[in-house]
């Protein structure tokens, strides 16, 4: 059952000769789950590399900090990318190169290749971060209703099937080559299903003005509704962010801090599990898979839950669900006592996410979509970057000082959530 919704303030004035935002809600929804499949996938594998390559905390830390340093230096071509080939190039271009990015890190023989395959990952992740987000902007402008959150459980079912895989395959002796080349294999073929799905320009060029619009739909009279559609969508990149600066980038870094905490339990909890509860290779996966489970089912849900509660009070609500799940992984010495921790933070943070893209994809203006796009980037960086830094922790003083950090960094999350999520809806309310 589809509950009543407020109008969405991407909404546009219907006409039948409009893309068919379903069909190209299918194809974002493989993206979306095509990045968290790839992304789970060598995650989970995490243990298995660190014993392979031989490194301490430390220099499993430096390894991973190539994926961040890939997503911050495309950032500055991002923009320019995004302005000449448009979100639907730009997006399966960076899908493809993430796809042929997973085997060179499961056949890397040592660690400079190792970190080569994670620059490759990360920065094509980041740039597909940005690309898709902006897609699923444009389905929500088309459609009239709120669907992102939906778009983010995609993500996080691909992490799920990720993980799973890894824990399913463990018993068949596979070497981390073959597993990530399979998975690599799967993602291009979702490539080539989305690759007709996905809203394309009405025109090219570096000169773009025309929104974008579905390949296989668009001519004459939907074009030019497509125009009236998505136009703000294009302008986020060729026009300044206007006002409320201060609030975007207030929200961005809830975001950064957001992604951490999500990439912390991505990269560092397999190795807690194998760590600190001295978990089987088959076993260290779970934590993760705990946490991408229920992070799908409070992503598929979380549309409902913020109609009823509305976004800051279920923001607040769910980072502090999330900070009591790290302080279950903290306290718990038992191994499903921390994996029902890490299922506790999936919940809570399922939302948190895709609260902060929407908040501030309402902004008025420009500001709303141009803002979309650094805090997306902000948020893959954060993501990247964030996880190797508590390596270097963890080396120092130990995984459970890393993990108490995340605590307090949800704790933080949770006392900005109010003040900042209803300072933008008072914003967005006030444009209307």
């Amino acid at each position: 059952m589809t509950l009543p919704v407020a109008p969405h303030p991407f909404a546009s004035t219907h006409s039948p000769q409009q893309p068919d935002w379903r069909r190209a809600q299918w194809g974002v929804w493989l993206v979306f789950f095509n990045l968290g499949l790839g992304y789970a996938s060598w995650l989970a594998l995490i243990p298995v590399f660190r014993n392979q390559l031989a490194l301490g905390h430390d220099e499993l830390g430096t390894a991973l900090l190539a994926a961040g340093v890939g997503a911050v230096v495309v950032f500055p071509l991002t923009r320019w990318m995004m302005a000449h080939w448009g979100s639907r190039w730009v997006t399966l271009g960076s899908a493809t190169v993430g796809a042929l990015a997973l085997p060179v890190i499961g056949a890397a023989p040592g660690v400079p290749g190792f970190m080569l395959g994670l620059f490759l990952a990360g920065a094509s992740g980041s740039v597909l971060d940005v690309g898709m987000n902006a897609q699923a902007v444009a389905v929500e402008k088309l459609a009239g209703r709120s669907l992102m959150s939906r778009f983010h459980a995609l993500f996080s079912l691909g992490g799920l099937v990720g993980a799973g895989l890894v824990v399913l395959a463990a018993p068949l002796g596979w070497q981390p080559w073959q597993h990530l080349l399979a998975v690599a294999m799967l993602s291009l073929a979702h490539i080539a299903v989305a690759w007709g799905r996905l809203l394309a320009p009405a025109t090219s060029g570096p000169q773009r003005t025309a929104p974008l619009a579905d390949s296989a739909q668009a001519t004459g009279a939907t074009r030019t509704t497509a125009t009236a559609v998505t136009a703000s969508v294009v302008a986020e990149h060729t026009s300044p962010l206007v006002g409320g600066q201060r609030l975007v980038w207030s929200l961005g870094l809830l975001i950064v801090g957001s992604f951490v905490i999500e990439g912390a339990v991505g990269d560092w909890g397999g190795v807690y599990l194998a760590d600190v509860l001295h978990a089987s290779v088959a076993l260290a996966p779970l934590g993760f898979a705990a946490f991408s489970c229920t992070m799908v089912a409070g992503r598929l849900g979380g549309d409902a839950i913020i109609q009823r509660w509305g976004k800051a009070r279920t923001m607040v609500v769910a980072a502090a669900l999330a900070s009591l799940g790290l302080g279950v992984v903290l306290a718990s010495p038992w191994l499903w006592g921390v994996v029902a921790g890490f299922a506790l933070v999936g919940a809570g943070m399922s939302v948190v996410v895709p609260i902060l893209y929407g908040t501030v994809g309402h902004l008025p203006g420009t500001q709303g979509t141009r803002g979309l796009a650094l805090v997306a980037m902000m948020g893959y960086a954060g993501a990247l970057a964030g996880p190797p830094l508590l390596g270097f922790v963890a080396q120092d003083a130990g995984l459970k000082t890393a993990f108490a950090l995340l605590l307090a960094l949800a704790l933080a999350v949770c006392a900005a959530a109010w003040p900042l999520v209803g300072a933008a809806e008072r914003a967005a309310a006030a444009a209307r």
